[in-house]
Parts: C-alpha cells; sequence; structure tokens
C-alpha cells in the first residue's frame, strides 16, 4: 500500500479550507509551499490535489513544473455530481478539466474519481455509472479513487457493524478495480465532537486495517466536526500528550499536522460587524456558545 501526502489548495482570497487525508492534516492557503519545505527529507512524496478556482491556477502550475510530481488527483466535480449522466461528466472532463492537467504534469499518473458511498449505501448503487465514466475517460494506468463515509461518528455497539459494512465496499471496488484507491473515509458531516472518542479511534483503525489487508493504492481519512481541530481524537492523533503537534512523516496513528491559517475575528467587532445569532445551546453534556455574524465587503 502507498501512503502519499494528499494536499488541498485551499480557497481562493487564502481561506483555509481543512482536508484530512493521506497521511496529514492539511489545512492549506499559499503557506504551504513552505510547510512542504521538509516532505522529501521525510520520506513523503506530493500528491497536488488540482482545484480549477479563478486567480489560483498560474502560481500553483508555476509551482507543480518545478517539482517532481508523480500523481495528479482528479476528483469530486463532475464525478459526483448527480445532476450530470456520465456522459455529460465525461464531456465537462475531456473539455474542461483533463487537457489542464495534462499541461499541469503531463506525465503523472491519475487518481481518478472520488466516487461517494456513504452508509448504509452499498458499492453496486454506483457500480454501472462508475463503469460508464471511466471507460469514457479512463486510461489503463488510471487509478480509481472513492470516498466512504460514515453520516456521523459511531458509538461502540454501532462499530462492528459499520466497520464489516465498509470492508464489504472495499472488497467489492477492488474485484472491478484493482488498482484502486480510497482517498477520503471517516465521518462526512459535523456530528461526532461529544460522541465516544474511543469508538470513533477503533472504527479509524478497523477501516484502515481493512485497507491495508487489500492491495489499496492509497488511503486517507477524512473527519469533519465543530472544532474539529481541537477536538479530543483530532488531539489524540496528531499531538503529543502534552499537546505538541507531531513532525511531518508521522503516519496513521501518529498523523502530521498543518494547521489552519484562519484569519482572526476581533474580540469586540467594530459597527461594520453584523450580528444575526449569539447564544449558549447545551448538547451532548456540554455548552456551545453560537455565534454567527457577518462583514460588509
Amino acid at each position: 500500500m502507498t501512503i502519499k501526502l494528499y494536499l488541498g489548495e485551499g480557497r481562493p482570497a487564502g481561506k483555509a479550507v481543512s482536508v484530512a487525508n493521506l497521511g496529514c492534516k492539511a489545512a492549506m492557503n499559499w503557506d504551504w509551499m513552505r510547510l512542504l519545505s521538509g516532505a522529501p527529507e521525510a520520506g513523503v512524496d506530493v500528491w497536488p490535489l488540482v482545484h480549477l478556482t479563478g486567480g489560483s491556477v498560474d502560481r500553483l502550475t508555476d509551482w507543480a513544473r518545478a517539482q517532481p510530481i508523480s500523481h495528479i488527483m482528479i476528483e469530486n466535480e463532475p464525478f459526483t455530481q448527480k445532476n450530470l449522466t456520465p456522459q455529460a461528466a465525461a464531456r465537462r472532463l475531456t473539455e474542461e478539466v483533463l487537457p489542464y492537467a495534462a499541461q499541469f504534469c503531463p506525465k503523472a499518473q491519475r487518481v481518478m474519481g472520488g466516487f461517494l458511498i456513504e452508509y448504509p449505501m452499498l458499492y453496486p448503487a454506483i457500480r454501472s455509472q462508475v463503469a460508464e465514466l471511466m471507460k469514457a475517460i479512463g486510461r489503463d494506468d488510471d487509478v480509481v479513487a472513492f470516498h466512504l463515509y460514515l453520516p456521523e461518528a459511531p458509538q461502540m455497539s454501532e462499530v462492528t457493524a459499520a466497520a464489516e459494512w465498509f470492508r464489504q465496499q472495499v472488497v467489492g471496488i477492488e474485484q472491478d478495480w484493482p488498482l484502486f484507491a480510497v482517498t477520503e473515509f471517516g465521518v462526512g458531516r459535523a456530528s461526532y465532537s461529544g460522541r465516544d472518542v474511543a469508538a470513533l479511534g477503533e472504527y479509524m483503525r478497523r477501516t484502515w486495517d481493512a485497507l491495508l489487508a487489500r492491495d489499496c493504492y492509497a488511503a486517507g481519512w477524512f473527519l469533519c466536526a465543530p472544532n474539529s481541530e481541537h477536538s479530543a481524537y483530532s488531539d489524540m492523533v496528531l499531538c503529543w500528550e502534552n499537546g505538541a503537534p507531531k513532525p511531518l512523516g508521522l503516519t496513521y496513528r501518529e498523523l502530521p499536522p498543518a494547521l489552519p491559517v484562519i484569519e482572526p475575528e476581533p474580540p469586540e467587532p467594530s459597527a461594520e460587524w453584523l450580528v444575526h445569532l449569539d447564544e449558549t445551546v447545551i448538547s451532548g453534556g456540554r455548552a456551545w456558545n453560537v455565534l454567527l455574524r457577518s462583514k460588509e465587503a
């Protein structure tokens, strides 16, 4: 199994987006080029994830051409848009995405897809869609990528069934696509914070072990939750017991962090800030302050 570093570019205008994939928790803005400076020495290869967003293409392309990039990931849109037929998705990829990918790093192996399977959905439900789209735009050496998600973190009593569901999907995928990747798996929506951290850890261990047991080309985990950077599970995986972040190059149970750069809001907003909601909510035995405010551009 190959484990490589998977980096998302982030959103334009410097707004960071959190990604936790392929052995690294990466919250990316343009500082990620500096953060990667020690990656080769740590034995970590780089898989750039291309977001075709205005204002970023030229800078990303210039950087990519200077790097020995071995893989390019072409995922999600339009692979997972439900309103697109496989034919329409293939046409968009052929016209809009693949020519740029070929220019970006023409010798790189392609990781294609990001086809979503969310519990309790089964792989056969999208099998024909995947086959039709990959037949239209795929190459023999393409790695076909899937995303396997739980809608929320399990409790301990749910771990065995959920992990078995995950294993069965991986077995089915491997039968159709010997060169496959699970580039995202874990918890898809903001729901695990405050639940059973031990259960979440056990589920992630079992699912990772299920991938290690197959000939999975690559894998990466993703977790989404309120304050996920500071959640008990992320802290357990990403930091030492004293809270210090673990260094780049550690994977799986010792994953390296790259904390997000987030524009701070002033503690006392000036007059141009509009407060929409400011209240305290009790949930799961914990108090959450809900603050929603915006500022005129």
